[in-house]
C-alpha cells in the first residue's frame, strides 16, 4: 500500500507526469494513501485518503477528466459551481468508511483560459451522492498555492464521485472557457466560429456584435447542443458587413445564470496592406493571444511559436480566407513566463513577431 516517494503529510504522491496510473488503482490496509492516478494527454493529478481503521480496508481511485456536470448537475444550497474540467472516484468495497479526502490541482488543470483556482478559502472537495452534488468540505486545509496545490475534507464516511468545487460565485472558475475563436470574410458575409473544449451546463450562446469595438449588441443566438462534458464546435454567419471593421465576441450563459465571455475578434474590410500580422493582447496573460491577419490572398499557414533557445512550443495550422481575419491560441498549460517568437509560414511570406508571456 506505499508508492516510491509518497508522503500524504506532505502531499506527495509517488507520481509524476512521467509516471502515474492512467486508470483505476486499489489500495488495501490501515496506511495512508496518495494514489499517484491522472490521464494521458492530462497528466498526473493525485487524490488522496488519511490512515483507514483496519487492516483490511479496500480503496479504489481513478481521476476521470471529464466535467462533474457529466456526473450531475444539481448542487446542494451554498455550492455555487464545480469543475467542468475533472473528477475522481474514490470507492470503498471493505471497512467503516471514515478517512479525510484531498484532491489537488496543477498547471493541467487548467482547463480554461482564465485561472482555475483563485482563492483557497472558498475552494472545496465536493462529493455527488445519489442525485446530486449533496455535500462539501475543506476542514482539514489547503497546500501550495493557486497555481498547485491541494484541498482536504476530513471525516469523510460516504463515498463515490469527488471533485473540486466553489462556494464563491465569484472565485475559483472551474468551468472551462471559449476556445478557437475567429472571425473571417466569406464572399460578402463574414463567418464566426468558437469552440467549448468541455460543454456541460451551457443554456445558449450569443453572437456580439460592433462596429465600433467597445458597444457591443446581440446578433444571433444558439442553444447549447450536447452539455454532455464533450467538445462542440459552432460557427454563424453575418449578413449585415456595410461597415467596414466589425468586432465579434460569444456570450456564453450557463444554467446557472453565470455569463462568460470570449476574446474580442474582429474582420476589416477597408484594410488594404497587402499582408500585415497583429498580435493581442501583448504581454499575453491568461496563455491566450489572438492573431489578426490581413491579406488579399486566401492560403493556408502554419503557425508555430519558439522559445529563447529556439526550441518549438506550439504549433498549429490556419486556413486564412483572405482580407481580414482573426483566431486565437492557446498556449500550452504548461509554458513558462518570458519572450517567445511567434512565426507565420504561408505562401511566399513568412511574419514574425515577439511576445511576451506573463
Amino acid at each position: 500500500s506505499n508508492v516510491a516517494g509518497a508522503n500524504y503529510a506532505l502531499r506527495i504522491s509517488g507520481g509524476s507526469d512521467n509516471s502515474f496510473i492512467n486508470g483505476p488503482i486499489r489500495k488495501i490496509g490501515s496506511t495512508d494513501f496518495l494514489f499517484p492516478v491522472g490521464k494521458l494527454n492530462a497528466g498526473h493529478h493525485y487524490c488522496g485518503i488519511s490512515a483507514p481503521a483496519n487492516p483490511g480496508d479496500t480503496y479504489t481511485a481513478e481521476y476521470i477528466r471529464n466535467s462533474a456536470y457529466t456526473v450531475g448537475t444539481t448542487l446542494v444550497s451554498g455550492l455555487s459551481h464545480i469543475s467542468r474540467c475533472e473528477y475522481w472516484t474514490i470507492n470503498t468495497t471493505a471497512g467503516s468508511p471514515n478517512v479525510h479526502v484531498t484532491l489537488s490541482w496543477n498547471g493541467n488543470s487548467n482547463c480554461n483560459t482564465a485561472a482555475y483556482v483563485t482563492q483557497l478559502s472558498s475552494l472545496v472537495v465536493a462529493h455527488f451522492g445519489t442525485t446530486s452534488w449533496d455535500s462539501f468540505g475543506n476542514n482539514g486545509g489547503n497546500t501550495g498555492g493557486v497555481s498547485a496545490g491541494s484541498v482536504t475534507w476530513n471525516n469523510v464516511t460516504t463515498f463515490s464521485p469527488f471533485t473540486l468545487g466553489s462556494t464563491s460565485v465569484l472565485a475559483n472558475p472551474l468551468p472551462v472557457k471559449l476556445v478557437n475563436v475567429k472571425a473571417y470574410p466569406i464572399g460578402t458575409t463574414n463567418k464566426i466560429e468558437w469552440a467549448n473544449l468541455t460543454e456541460a451546463g451551457v443554456e445558449n450562446y450569443e453572437v456580439e456584435r460592433s462596429i465600433d469595438g467597445l458597444s457591443f449588441s446581440s446578433m444571433s443566438a444558439v442553444e447549447a447542443r450536447s452539455n454532455t462534458g464533450v467538445r462542440e464546435d459552432y460557427s454563424q454567419l453575418d449578413n449585415n458587413t456595410a461597415s467596414p471593421t466589425i468586432w465579434y465576441r460569444i456570450k456564453a450563459k450557463e444554467l446557472s445564470g453565470a455569463i462568460a465571455y470570449s476574446p474580442i475578434v474582429k474582420v476589416s474590410r477597408g484594410d488594404k496592406d497587402d499582408t500585415k500580422l497583429i498580435l493581442y493582447p501583448n504581454p499575453v496573460v491568461a496563455k491566450q493571444v489572438t492573431l489578426q491577419l490581413y491579406s488579399s490572398r486566401a492560403e493556408n499557414y502554419t503557425i508555430r511559436i519558439f522559445n529563447n533557445m529556439g526550441q518549438q512550443v506550439h504549433s498549429a495550422n490556419w486556413q486564412h480566407a483572405g482580407g481580414s481575419s482573426s483566431r486565437t491560441i492557446e498556449l500550452p498549460t504548461n509554458i513558462v513566463a518570458g519572450v517567445y517568437y511567434l512565426k507565420l509560414s504561408g505562401g511566399t511570406k513568412d511574419l514574425n513577431s515577439k511576445i511576451t508571456v506573463q
